[in-house]
């Protein structure tokens, strides 16, 4: 037996390496080439020399006797050559594959051109294996068993196999499969998928829910053949809006970067589902299942109602009769847990009905709002059936906030309508402000779209979109595709890379910046033996309580006996007090038993509240302006970004200025950051936190004034900027800090492998508390 909370957790899981994503670029498509550079450029750690450019117009590269000659050739060993790990096209490819490959679901059906395009490999190898010129005259599965002949060939079931290549197990070879899933009601999760026996399809679904798998092998630790892959954007239509702008896809993948975060950031954030009988119950248990996934998970907004019709009442009162839960009786009135129904009774208008019967051909669908709930109703994520088979240019009203929407979808939002043809009116989804979109845009037969509960767990392990979809599918990918940004990861840290450290924040207790010393630098009291000039030495304080530390000097003379005779300040440190004797406490040298005896310290009017870096503090203490007058702390706080992205300066000072101080300065929060900026690489990327309480840092504090850029110090010191955020007429005022409290930051930053990353996703950080 087995929690779903046991088996959905934080942990270091591979993604799709962005360094390692080929687009097949279709240039017969007017502007195709800018659409893929502008996915590209979103994504600075793409690499724009893997879109693969081909014109599709070209003669004969359609037909199955030339095209492998003309590129399909190139294309795999482009793949091959370059080790690529995922595949996306332009927005407007051909949807079916040109070489007459079908598959039979009540008749033929065209296969997808992206998910050929993603099993490229298979008919390398199936042409190399057979010696052959051309392509063959059939489809090829993505995991075929290739101990055939070239005309009959064994195919290996993805059901049964998870999406493995070549090997002879089944489902009840499955050993990561548990005898059940536990619910927090105490249910068996696979009693919502089906009732009764578990099928081989749904036994392999589960082999991915109950076990971690590797975006380049499956959970069996088989390698994969088919590659995940994604539309950028989505396809223009008849049902779809127009063309995709490189605006909108640009716009699309900064959704999809801002919105990138963890459960805990999301878990107010809306998931939806929805329970609609059709030629399957999977579609009514899967989203019963996704709802109860996201309620165990601790998700605040959660909402899952059903489609009436199909026998939809007599379904879910049977199958709820077998359930612990309670939550998925069809009777509104008795259970709060329904938010919605879809059935043909005409409601009153309002914010709880919505008649959305004008996009469709035939037949009534009104949805009826209950328990408190009203439309449009917000979505971030939404897996469901009830949106079935939309056929109608309606603009996208089902999904736009507006008086007769369903939906407003929430900016980086995810979409998979269970059923037939949402691909039809999916594009909407995005250009409303989803990230992507999963469904079908031909008649998929159940088993390509009945996975919803395993691509909500993918979700939340931190997955990318197209790896999300992909693994989990109960039959081999056909006619469904993801449209949108497929490397979009809703809850990306809860998948943490090696490369990366996540949700981890520095936080120190914040002391005075400096102290005023009515004299010059301290006296030597004790020369100490065995110092060499240019050492380095360290001074703690002599207090038995609370003693300094931190005080740094260093030496520019020493007598016979290696006694230091003259130093140059370095650095104050911290907790000082009036007369108080600093003793040696460690010394780049070898030299021992250094003393020096403060003045009188004034701490009337302090710099600030905490800390400097020591490459900060040397520069401030050899100033003609502050020579000998300060004590400045420096406990620490020296963030070096830069290893981790050169692009990003690092942090030598997080300091709250009191109204007044010696600075001269605004009240206000003060970052000190290396280098002069030409942009603004900390907005929207860091978070402030006193005592525990966040505050994030907007760019927009910037634009509005709130915050500025202002000279180094008060002294001019070159190499360093000071952002200030101020706390007084300022529109978006920065939190108050005193002397004792807790202060500290976390900064986002990108992955280690790029340094041509945007800002996003992997929060770098030093735990200290001093």
């Amino acid at each position: 037996m087995a929690l779903i909370t046991d088996l959905i957790t934080k942990k270091q899981r591979n993604r799709i390496d962005h360094r390692r994503v080929a687009c097949f670029c279709d240039t017969s498509s007017t502007n195709a080439l800018a659409q893929c550079q502008a996915y590209y450029a979103a994504y600075p750690d793409l690499d724009a020399n893997l879109i693969f450019q081909y014109d599709l117009s070209t003669v004969g590269a359609k037909d199955v006797a030339t095209g492998w000659s003309l590129w399909v050739s190139d294309w795999a060993d482009f793949l091959v050559d370059n080790n690529i790990e995922a595949i996306c096209c332009n927005p407007e490819l051909d949807l079916d594959n040109p070489w007459g490959y079908t598959f039979n679901v009540s008749g033929a059906r065209d296969r997808s051109f992206l998910q050929f395009l993603a099993t490229a490999v298979v008919y390398k190898q199936y042409i190399k294996k057979y010696n052959l010129t051309e392509l063959p005259s059939f489809g090829l599965p993505s995991y075929p068993n290739l101990s055939g002949t070239p005309g009959v060939l064994n195919n290996t079931w993805w059901d049964k196999m998870g999406g493995i290549l070549d090997s002879p197990l089944s489902s009840s070879d499955n050993s990561f499969l548990p005898a059940s899933i536990t619910t927090g009601a105490g249910d068996n999760l696979y009693d919502y998928d089906v009732q009764g026996t578990v099928s081989d399809p749904q036994a392999a679904l589960k082999g991915f829910f109950a076990s971690d798998w590797d975006v380049r092998v499956d959970y069996l630790t088989q390698p994969i053949s088919m590659l995940p892959s994604w539309r950028i954007g989505w396809k223009s239509g008849s049902y779809n809006p127009a063309e995709i702008t490189t605006a909108e896809i640009t716009a699309m993948v900064e959704r999809s970067i801002a919105t990138a975060g963890s459960i805990e950031s999301h878990i107010d954030d809306p998931i939806v589902s929805s329970s609609r009988r059709r030629s399957t119950q999977a579609f009514v248990g899967q989203a019963m299942a996704v709802d109860t996934i996201a309620k165990d998970m601790g998700f605040t907004d959660v909402k899952w109602g059903y489609s009436e019709k199909g026998s939809g009442v007599n379904v879910l009162t049977t199958w709820n009769s077998k359930l612990n839960t309670g939550n998925y009786d069809p009777d509104e009135t008795s259970n709060t847990n329904v938010a919605f129904i879809e059935n043909e009774t005409a409601g009153t208008v309002g914010n709880t009905y919505r008649d959305i019967s004008s996009n469709y051909s035939s037949g009534t669908y009104r949805w009826h709002a209950h328990n408190t709930n009203t439309f449009p109703m917000p979505a971030y994520i939404y897996i469901g059936g009830c949106l079935v088979n939309q056929n109608r240019q309606t603009n996208g009203s089902w999904c736009d906030a507006g008086s007769d929407a369903i939906f407003d979808i929430k900016d980086g939002a995810f979409l998979f309508e269970m059923t037939s043809h949402f691909l039809y009116v999916g594009g909407w989804a995005i250009k409303n402000g989803a990230s992507g979109v999963f469904g079908s845009y031909e008649e998929p037969g159940s088993n390509q779209v009945d996975h919803g509960s395993a691509i909500m767990s993918n979700l939340l392990r931190g997955h990318q979109l197209a790896t999300a979809v992909l693994f989990g599918q109960s039959i081999e990918p056909k006619s469904t595709e993801l449209w949108g940004d497929g490397l979009s990861a809703p809850y990306y840290n809860e998948s943490e890379e090696e490369s990366n450290m996540n949700n981890v924040k520095f936080e120190l207790v914040a002391v005075r910046g400096s102290a005023d010393l009515t004299a010059a630098v301290p006296a030597i009291t004790v020369a100490g033996t065995g110092h060499q000039v240019g050492d380095i030495i360290t001074l703690n304080g002599s207090a038995v309580t609370s003693p300094a530390s931190g005080l740094k000097i260093k030496a520019s003379s020493v007598d016979g006996s290696g006694g230091i005779t003259a130093y140059t300040w370095v650095s104050g440190g911290i907790g000082w007090s009036n007369n108080e004797v600093a003793q040696q406490s460690n010394t780049s040298g070898s030299g021992i038993n250094l003393r020096l005896t403060l003045g009188t310290v004034i701490g009337s009017t302090p710099l600030s509240f905490g800390f400097f870096s020591d490459a900060l503090t040397t520069q401030i203490a050899i100033d003609p302006d502050t020579i000998s007058a300060k004590l400045y702390n420096n406990a620490g706080v020296e963030f070096a970004f830069s290893q981790f992205n050169p692009d990003i300066p690092d942090l030598h000072g997080l300091l709250s200025n009191p109204a007044s101080n010696q600075f001269g300065r605004p009240a206000g929060i003060v970052l000190w950051v290396e280098g002069d900026l030409d942009e603004y690489p900390y907005g929207d990327n860091v978070v402030i936190y006193i005592n525990d309480v966040a505050y994030p840092f907007l760019e927009s504090y910037i634009t509005d004034g709130s915050a500025i850029w202002s000279n180094a110090t008060a002294s001019a010191v070159d190499g360093f900027s000071r952002l200030e955020w101020n706390i007084s007429g300022a529109t978006n005022p920065a939190p108050l800090c005193i002397e004792g409290d807790k202060i500290g930051m976390s900064l986002t930053v990108p992955e280690r492998q790029s340094s041509k990353s945007v800002i996003s996703r992997s929060v770098i950080s030093h735990n200290t508390e001093s």
